[in-house]
């Protein structure tokens, strides 16, 4: 929640500016990652423990501007695949290259937390766009033999539990030329089975291999039911937004699915 509610966008909240995860120590500086327009993150320490969790902020689906509409076109390039200069002009004009890829400002971010707790214990997590991220980054340390971009990341055992992620494989293949099995205990993917993201996510063409996926069982409303009827999900089709805006925004899983007991 604090990783939507506490950084600039539509969901900012000043009131939760130094709030933080019970035990843990929230980190400003070069580990909160914040900019008006971009990929966001904060991370929390519990030195003691050894821990620290690495929170990415999912998309901002509101009306915040610059925010909602970065988040739009960095979508565009992680999982569609579609190159910066191929993107609408609104993306290009308003955006540089360095601005919408998310994934090495995470992978950056993973860099920096790596190295100045060396023997910690390091979870990732997210929701929606975070939680692609998130996965994306454990996938990483995880692997062994990536391309050259990627080959200083050592393995370090990261984990990785996020909610409702988009289909990953794609983006492993093509971006981190990662096609082996992942290690099941180490990243598990959380969500309604109805959340359309998650069901798209599924589909054999984008399925995480190695990953623990855990589905929350729940009754599917009629907008979904319509929704599904086509693939792949999107949001002009009848009752796709009803459905996304039901089963997919963070505050159903806040509120709604993590108080009840957990898949």
């Amino acid at each position: 929640m604090l990783s939507y509610a506490s950084t600039s966008g539509s969901y900012y909240n000043a009131s939760l500016d130094e709030s933080t995860v019970a035990g843990f120590e929230r980190r400003g500086g070069e580990f909160f990652v914040n900019p008006e327009a971009g990929m966001r993150a904060i991370v929390f320490v519990n030195e003691t423990l050894g821990r620290v969790i690495v929170a990415f902020r999912g998309t901002d689906l509101g009306q915040s501007e610059p925010s909602h509409s970065c988040d739009s076109c960095a979508d565009m390039v992680l999982w569609d695949g579609i190159d910066y200069h191929e993107l609408p002009q609104f993306c290009t004009e308003r955006f540089n290259e360095t601005q919408l890829d998310y994934l090495s400002g995470a992978v950056a971010l993973f860099r920096r937390v790596a190295q100045a707790f060396p023997t910690a214990e390091i979870m990732l997590t997210g929701h929606s766009l975070g939680a692609g991220l998130a996965a994306l980054v454990a996938a990483l340390a995880q692997s062994e033999g990536n391309r050259a971009e990627f080959s200083d990341l050592e393995n370090r055992g990261v984990s990785a539990v996020v909610f409702s992620s988009p289909g990953l494989s794609e983006v492993l293949r093509s971006r981190l030329n990662i096609t082996a099995p992942l290690d099941s205990s180490k990243i598990a993917i959380l969500a309604d089975i109805y959340d359309p993201i998650f069901v798209s996510s599924v589909c054999p063409k984008f399925k995480l291999q190695g990953a623990k996926i855990c589905a929350w069982q729940s009754t599917e409303p009629p907008a979904c039911k319509k929704c599904f009827q086509h693939f792949p999900i999107n949001n002009t089709v009848a009752g796709c937004e009803e459905c996304m805006e039901s089963r997919h925004i963070y505050a159903h899983y806040l509120h709604d699915l993590v108080p009840e007991e957990r898949p």
